[in-house]
This record gives structure tokens, C-alpha cells and sequence, in this order.
């Protein structure tokens, strides 16, 4: 074959997969971005891959798949990325949005994959070009994506003086779940053998991460509309549970009028044939490869990975997506009320009322007469015999906006250990109580 045409080949196959992601996230978007700015991130995407090339170089060389993986490899890529989409969102406009965020980080993470793609087609074999298409792609996205969404919400929490501050923790997960992903995704395809099986499972579970976060990150307020509120993204999803609470107490709790699903809508034809017909490739070449031992230069382990797994992977993706409600368990199983018992206290107040959801960062309680915006005050849970401690503070009252619950949203100042094992205990209950529900009232019809 012609050299510029088997380059051309290659280039083709490996902008592919690029572009079709593309168009599924900018279906599922749904904002105003003129052409111009989503062109600027995907060029912001092909230089951050040029400066992990340089480094890749200038980098030691040691022969160490572990090396290769969690250095050279996720180190380098993630670092770059994570300082490209941090700049991006910190000088972002006042209309910024979590979901905003999200989608030039997954931009970012296009344009990184068609020059790293570009790359291969010119030095690599043709399958090697495959294997990137359907594997290394989508992890890009979904590393991108995850990134983007924990500096969004970084970028969207109040400055705190504490030295493991949430906005801290925030850049720590965004910098850290991406990597450890990326890092075990390509010791196991360094490892080659039967570790190639395992790629196809870390891309379905990256895929449903990410589709949470997408998820979450719709609910989040934006920038502009949290500054008039002078509230942060914590204090909004407090007060937005808080909400769902209330809707559920007001309906007749004997029968839900609306009950949330795991999966939200059916399938199209389209996706039923696609999904069947990648299932039936699956089969028919797993029966194939199982009296080939090599082909084309490739063995059993890559070909029954690239060619089975591979295939199933995508179909699972196109089984949940756009069908699977990722927010499933915090919208249904844990809204029934069952709160918690709680005591208020400081120099002029001595309250005693029940929490109807205890979140990580604090309490919204439907007192506010006699509190003020920055009052320091004691919150004590009663958990059985044992009481639980906190500090916290008055972030936010509501005494006059109708949109919004009207109380006061108690900020914790501190936590203790102590207190994440009651929150998790007190969702356990919560979800376990719901099962209960469910069962005397959808199962059995009883009141």
C-alpha cells in the first residue's frame, strides 16, 4: 500500500472515535458555546498533549511497567491536564457552571487524544491504533471529565482557613481519582497477558463515574446565582435537599405521586440493534479466537480483549446511557424522611428540633427567629445513648424567599470521625427504611 495512504488510513481510524464522542457530549450539553470556545479548548487539548510528549522524553527511562504506568505515563498526563483545566476554570466567566466545567474539561480531553492519536498513526502498528480507539480515548474523556467536575466544584466553595479545607479536598480528588484510574488502566495494558481483560471493566465503571458526576453536576448552582445568594455549592445542595424533603412531607405519604426509577426511559431501535449486533460480534468471534492463537501479530490475550471484551464493554455503555438514573440513591432511597435528633445551643438560644438530612458539611433547620448570619452555636446528635459534638456557624437564613426553604443552614467547623460514622450509619438507616417502605406500600399495597 502507499505509505501516504496507510498514514492516512491510520490518521482516519484514529480521529474517529475523537469526533464521535464529540457530537454524543455535545448532544448531551445543553447550553450556549459558541464554536470558537469549544475550538479553544480542544487546541488547549492538543497543546497539553505536546508538553506530556516533551516531558515524556526528557524523562528517565527505566524498565518498569510500574514506572511507565504511574510516572510517565498518568503522572505527566494527569499533572499537565489538571494545571490546564484548573487555569481554565479559575479565570472562568461570573455565568460559570459545574456542568460548564465539565464539558470543556471532556473538550480538553478530545483534543488531548487526537494529537496523542496523531502521534500513533505515525509511529505504531495498526491495531495498536485500534486498541487506542476504543480503549484510551474513552479513558481520556472520562479522566477529563471526572477532573473537571471536582475543580468546578472546588472553584464553587468558600474559602475556609482550614488546612484540609473543602476546597483542598476538592482539587485532592480531582487530581486523584483521574489518576489512580488512569495509572491502573495502563499498568494492566503495560502488563499485557490476561491483565487486558480487566481494561474493558475499568471503562464501564469510569464511563458510570463520570455519568454521576455529569449528573450531580447539573444540580449545582452556578457562580452568578450563588453570589446572590452568598451561599456556596455545599450550603446549595443542603438547602436544595432540604427542598425534596419538604415536596415528600407535603404529598400524602401513604402513596408517592412520582417515584424516581433506576432506568429513566426505554431504548431507541437504534441502540437495540447496535447493542445486539455488538453482542453477536462478541460471541461469534469469542468462538473464532478460541482455536487462534495469534494473528496478525497479536496473541490470544490482546485479540480476545480488543475484539470480545472490547465490544461488550461498548455495548454496556450504550445499555446505560442516557437510561441509567446515577442519582438514583441520593433522590430516592435516602429522601424519606427519618431524621435525626438534634440539639441547638449557644449563649441566647437552647433548641431541641429534628434534622430531617445530615449532610457532610452541615444542617438546614426550619428555626431562623432567633438567629443571625454568623452566629457560633453548638449542635449536638443524639445517636442512642451517645451524643455527638459540633461546632458550627449560621451561613444562611431564609425568611422571605418563597424559590428557597425557609430556615437557617448550620455550617459545621470542625468534624470528627465520630460523627462520619453517625452520618453513615444515619444514611444506612435511611436507605434501609426505604426498603421497608417499598415493601409495605408498593409490594404489598398496604397503607
Amino acid at each position: 500500500m502507499n505509505p501516504l495512504l496507510q498514514y492516512s488510513l491510520k490518521a482516519l481510524i484514529a480521529v474517529s472515535p475523537i469526533v464521535l464522542l464529540y457530537f454524543y457530549y455535545l448532544r448531551n450539553f445543553v447550553f450556549h458555546q459558541s464554536a470558537a470556545e469549544r475550538i479553544r479548548y480542544l487546541a488547549l487539548g492538543i497543546f497539553s498533549s505536546s508538553i506530556c510528549i516533551l516531558l515524556q522524553f526528557a524523562l528517565p527511562r527505566f524498565e518498569s511497567d510500574w514506572y511507565d504506568a504511574f510516572v510517565a505515563a498518568a503522572l505527566v498526563e494527569e499533572g499537565v491536564r489538571f494545571l490546564m483545566i484548573y487555569f481554565r476554570v479559575r479565570y472562568s466567566s461570573a455565568n460559570f457552571t459545574a456542568i460548564k466545567g465539565i464539558f470543556d474539561s471532556i473538550l480538553l480531553g478530545l483534543g488531548f487524544s487526537f494529537a496523542e492519536n496523531l502521534h500513533y498513526a505515525l509511529t505504531s502498528s495498526g491495531y495498536v491504533i485500534l486498541l487506542r480507539c476504543i480503549s484510551s480515548v474513552p479513558l481520556h474523556v472520562i479522566a477529563s471529565g471526572i477532573m473537571g467536575y471536582f475543580v468546578s466544584y472546588h472553584y464553587l466553595l468558600r474559602a475556609d482557613p482550614h488546612f484540609l479545607s473543602r476546597r483542598r479536598v476538592a482539587l485532592l480528588w480531582a487530581f486523584g481519582i483521574p489518576y489512580i484510574i488512569h495509572a491502573i488502566f495502563d499498568f494492566l495494558l503495560f502488563s499485557g497477558g490476561r491483565s487486558n481483560y480487566v481494561v474493558p471493566l475499568i471503562l464501564i465503571g469510569g464511563y458510570l463515574l463520570l455519568d454521576y458526576y455529569v449528573s450531580r453536576g447539573r444540580t449545582l448552582f452556578g457562580r452568578d446565582l450563588l453570589e446572590v445568594l452568598e451561599i456556596d455549592a455545599d450550603e446549595s445542595e443542603i438547602i436544595e435537599r432540604q427542598r425534596d424533603y419538604e415536596k415528600w412531607i407535603n404529598f400524602t405519604q401513604a402513596q408517592e405521586p412520582a417515584r424516581l426509577s433506576v432506568f429513566m426511559r426505554g431504548w431507541s431501535r437504534f441502540s437495540v440493534v447496535l447493542m445486539l449486533g455488538l453482542c453477536l460480534f462478541a460471541g461469534g468471534t469469542f468462538f473464532w479466537l478460541t482455536d487462534v492463537r495469534e494473528f496478525m501479530g497479536m496473541n490470544q490475550e490482546i485479540l480476545l480483549s480488543l475484539l470480545v471484551l472490547m465490544p461488550l464493554a461498548i455495548a454496556t455503555i450504550i445499555f446505560i446511557t442516557d437510561k441509567l438514573n446515577t442519582l438514583y440513591i441520593r433522590q430516592y432511597l435516602v429522601r424519606l424522611p427519618g431524621g435525626a435528633m438534634v440539639s441547638i445551643r449557644n449563649d441566647r438560644l437552647d433548641l431541641e428540633t429534628i434534622s430531617l438530612d445530615v449532610h457532610p458539611r452541615g444542617i438546614f433547620i426550619n428555626e431562623n427567629d432567633r438567629m443571625e448570619v454568623g452566629d457560633r452555636l453548638d449542635v449536638t446528635f443524639y445517636q442512642g445513648s451517645n451524643r455527638i459534638r459540633l461546632p458550627a456557624r449560621v451561613s444562611f437564613l431564609n425568611r422571605g424567599m418563597n424559590q428557597l426553604p425557609q430556615g437557617a443552614l448550620l455550617q459545621f467547623t470542625r468534624l470528627s470521625a465520630r460523627f462520619i460514622f453517625f452520618r453513615w450509619k444515619f444514611y444506612f438507616n435511611k436507605i434501609w427504611n426505604r426498603i421497608k417502605y417499598n415493601y409495605r406500600h408498593v409490594f404489598r399495597g398496604r397503607p
